[in-house]
């Protein structure tokens, strides 16, 4: 005979690793942005840093990557979700927004130490470039707008932090082309 216990003891655990399963599943990082704002601020209070705005989250590869605004640049972190909510594994340094150059940018590696995940990131400061290309093969995404500033970046693709970077109009012409300018990073 089949009692009341026993659905209790089967129904309870299951229904709850269910939620769990269903959180994790179903929560977009993008849905996220002050909690991953928070997290980078908390990560980063010791060095009296000031995170402006979380400007753009991108997942990849089981990856959160969350791109934000300091008071002199723009950074990019690796974040995960625990059961306390998001933390910042690891930042980069950053590009100032006011460096002078058409389009500065920075390559790190953003993976752990086992897969690799590169990532070029920058500033588009010239409103004539619309299109950013990485080692003439891979375009870059602009991804958002800051400080009257277009921020791309291109992750994974295979790069190395020392291809050519092209700052293009919508049209093909190359107004800036720089060949292994970055800060890099790792």
């Amino acid at each position: 005979m089949y009692s009341f216990g026993r659905k209790i003891f089967f129904v309870g655990p299951t229904f709850i690793a269910v939620m769990v399963l269903l959180f994790f599943v179903f929560s977009d990082p993008n849905n996220d942005t002050q909690e991953i704002q928070k997290a980078i601020q908390e990560s980063i209070m010791e060095s009296n840093t000031h995170v402006e705005k979380v400007v753009h989250i991108e997942k990849v590869e089981n990856v959160t990557l969350a791109f934000y605004a300091t008071p002199k640049g723009l950074a990019v972190g690796r974040l995960e979700q625990t059961f306390r909510g998001w933390e910042l594994i690891e930042g980069t340094g950053y590009i100032e927004f006011n460096s002078g150059s058409e389009l500065p940018w920075i390559w790190c590696n953003m993976g752990e130490s086992a897969k690799s995940l590169p990532v070029y990131y920058g500033i588009v400061s010239n409103p004539n470039i619309q299109r950013v290309e990485v080692d003439e093969k891979h375009e870059a995404e602009i991804i958002a707008t800051y400080k009257d500033n277009k921020i791309w970046t291109l992750i994974g693709q295979g790069t190395s932090g020392t291809e050519e970077i092209q700052g293009m109009t919508n049209q093909g012409e190359v107004i800036y082309s720089r060949l292994n300018y970055s800060k890099s990073l790792r």
